[in-house]
């Protein structure tokens, strides 16, 4: 009875160690793989930093691209705008003439309209009124417009008549005959360019007896060009 314990004694104690054998194996591969998880997580991470810095290096390289490609954008439009600018239409009123009026009869004074620029114009609208009074008045275009001028080449001129709304009295004629009265001519000019920019000429001009010569009135409202 006693062998039989005693060999039972030893298996059990053979048990024991074999426990603590594969016990010790199970701790030794689960810490490794434990290590190779951590190694695999650093390696992922560091991955996933290389992806996020190469994003950003992408996403810096976009927008620099873009940046370029505004200032070209930027730099071709403003060559356009100056090139538009310098190769623009510029009308103008000039060699007005005045045919001297009688009792009964509107003023008329002839008016050339002369393009000075570099490019077609393209006259939309054209206001001209003769006003016969003491001083220059207030005046905004408020009669019908003239839209039948032709374009006009660089250096090209058209021809267009002016009156005065009703025919002078015979004691208008004496007062402007005496300088108490004298002779105006207002007007507008709405133009567009090749590429539809719309522009403007104003002119004032009042008539000068002495000289016989119409003279601006010195007035930027009504004396410009756009």
């Amino acid at each position: 009875m006693t062998d039989w314990l005693t060999i039972l004694a030893g298996v059990l104690a053979l048990a024991t160690i074999a426990l603590c054998v594969v016990t010790f194996v199970l701790c030794w591969s689960t810490r490794k793989l434990a290590l190779a998880a951590i190694d695999q997580g650093r390696d992922m991470k560091r991955s996933l930093e290389i992806a996020t810095d190469a994003v950003r290096a992408n996403s810096d390289v976009a927008a620099a691209t873009k940046l370029s490609a505004d200032a070209a954008t930027s730099s071709a439009t403003t060559a356009k705008a100056s090139l538009l600018n310098y190769a623009r239409p510029r009308m103008v009123a000039r060699r007005l003439t005045l045919y001297p009026p009688k009792p009964g009869q509107k003023v008329l004074v002839r008016v050339e309209l002369a393009n000075k620029g570099a490019s077609v114009a393209r006259i939309a609208e054209y206001w001209c009124e003769v006003i016969v009074g003491p001083t220059m008045p207030a005046w905004y275009p408020g009669n019908e417009p003239y839209r039948e001028a032709p374009p006009l080449v660089a250096g090209q001129f058209t021809v267009l008549d002016a009156t005065t709304d009703q025919p002078i009295t015979e004691k208008e004629f004496f007062k402007l005959q005496s300088g108490d009265l004298s002779v105006f001519l207002v007007g507008q000019i709405n133009y567009a360019d090749e590429v539809g920019t719309v522009r403007q000429t104003g002119f004032a001009r009042g008539y000068d007896p002495k000289s016989g010569r119409f003279v601006p009135v010195g007035d930027p409202d009504y004396e410009f060009i756009d």
